[in-house]
């Protein structure tokens, strides 16, 4: 009898053991990659010649939000609203957070911008929250993105 329990009780425990899941926390590399996004969108969105490099931050189907504007979908509309930003847009982000499990990474960062409008200087400050999805290729890109401003322009309005 013991025999049984034993046995039984073993192959319990194996079940348990084979039917756990592994962890999906975002390794190390994971979280780099995705704070590589910021680094990587500040060199290429103000360059306005190669698009190629800003499109292959973000997901075919990617949708942008800020503030007083309409959401953008899909990178061909995102890469058509990037040759409207001003050409001397210099952006410095800070990633805060960075959480997620698997293909699926999300973060919050806050972004400075600097910009000529109009002859004259602006600033502008947001907060982001993004989804970032890792691609077939195993990078991740930019899926979804929601900003919104923490300070007003210092210029009459904003068009980048």
């Amino acid at each position: 009898m013991r025999g049984h329990i034993a046995i039984g009780s073993a192959g319990l425990i194996l079940l348990f053991i084979g039917c756990k899941q592994q962890s999906t926390e975002l390794s190390t590399a994971d979280v780099a990659a995705v704070k590589a996004n910021y680094t990587d969108w500040a060199k290429v969105a103000p360059n306005r010649q190669d698009s190629s490099a800003a499109g292959n931050l973000l997901t075919e189907d990617v949708w942008i939000s800020t503030a007083n504007q309409q959401p953008v979908v899909g990178r061909p509309a995102m890469l058509a609203v990037l040759k409207t930003w001003p050409a001397d847009l210099k952006q410095s982000w800070n990633v805060e957070e960075v959480v997620g499990s698997g293909n699926h990474a999300f973060s919050r960062a806050s972004v400075t911008e600097h910009f000529t409008q109009g002859g004259k200087p602006g600033q502008f400050h947001e907060v982001c929250l993004s989804l970032h999805r890792r691609n077939a290729a195993g990078a991740r890109q930019f899926s979804r993105v929601a900003c919104h401003p923490i300070d007003t322009l210092t210029t009459a309005t904003n068009t980048r």
